[in-house]
């Protein structure tokens, strides 16, 4: 559905060096399959390079669960990141729009995007709890951020987080 893919031979440059390794590809779409970027997931990084490269020369993106709406639903999530948007998406027992922003500090215009929506959820991860709070400031009055113990992915598929146990923790998202 999201149209992930494998490149065996990604190259890539980190600090003057050349690499090449295998890589996943995540494209990024938003509403209309509009493209946006694509991810290079690096399998194998050499240390201290990260794993995730965007193709270069294009601005960062968010990773869109239902790119294939044509507006945004009224009840939103935003995480950490595409897998988890995927993770969150095939789990949460809805088809509200899961939005993955690149980073905890890098929203990539998310803020703006979900203005208008009704509710929007934000589950970053544990270590992102201050700029959970500075992302809703920057939503407004919708904005409820949602506090899990874990990674939202990981609540998933480690710790045995039920659809249920997903909409109990949205309901207890705490207002700015």
């Amino acid at each position: 559905f999201w149209k992930l893919g494998f490149t065996p031979e990604k190259r890539f440059e980190h600090d003057g060096n050349l690499f090449t390794r295998p890589a996943y590809t995540i494209p990024k779409f938003t509403l209309n399959w509009q493209p946006t970027n694509i991810d290079y997931r690096i399998i194998d990084p050499p240390p201290g390079v990260g794993k995730y490269r965007p193709a270069p020369g294009l601005p960062a993106a968010a990773f869109y669960s239902r790119p294939d709406h044509d507006s945004l639903t009224d009840t939103v999530t935003i995480v950490e990141g595409s897998k988890k948007s995927m993770v969150v998406n095939l789990w949460q027992g809805s088809d509200n729009q899961v939005i993955g922003i690149p980073g905890c500090s890098s929203w990539a215009g998310v803020d703006n995007t979900v203005k208008s929506c009704g509710r929007v959820y934000i589950a970053l991860d544990p270590d992102a709890r201050q700029w959970a709070l500075k992302l809703a400031r920057a939503i407004g009055q919708t904005a409820r951020i949602v506090i899990l113990p874990v990674k939202p992915d990981d609540a998933f598929t480690l710790h045995g987080m039920t659809s249920t146990d997903w909409q109990r923790a949205l309901r207890q998202g705490a207002r700015i």
